[in-house]
């Protein structure tokens, strides 16, 4: 059981299989950042019974690939694509 201000925090791209799984309100599953390639992510098989009561989260809101800084591409599948402009006048 995860509880109220407690998470399970993936930091692998494995499956994690458990027996049954209740989140209760304020606990949280999410995973690690990733940055250039897909290390982390939420990847559960929940053979029993999987309770996710109100107020509990599964969350990965910015946890993708990371975006290229500058004049850098992003990464991952369809990755930002960095481009810079120059003009002058006389």
């Amino acid at each position: 059981m995860i509880q109220r201000n407690a998470a399970l925090r993936q930091e692998t791209a494995q499956i994690s299989t458990v027996g049954q799984l209740t989140v209760a309100n304020g606990g949280a599953i999410t995973h690690l950042a990733n940055s250039s390639a897909r290390s982390f992510l939420i990847n559960l098989s929940v053979t029993g019974d999987f309770d996710l009561q109100a107020g509990a989260t599964i969350a990965a809101g910015g946890l993708g690939y990371a975006g290229g800084n500058g004049d850098v591409n992003g990464f991952g599948p369809g990755p930002g694509v960095a481009n810079n402009v120059g003009g002058g006048g006389a």
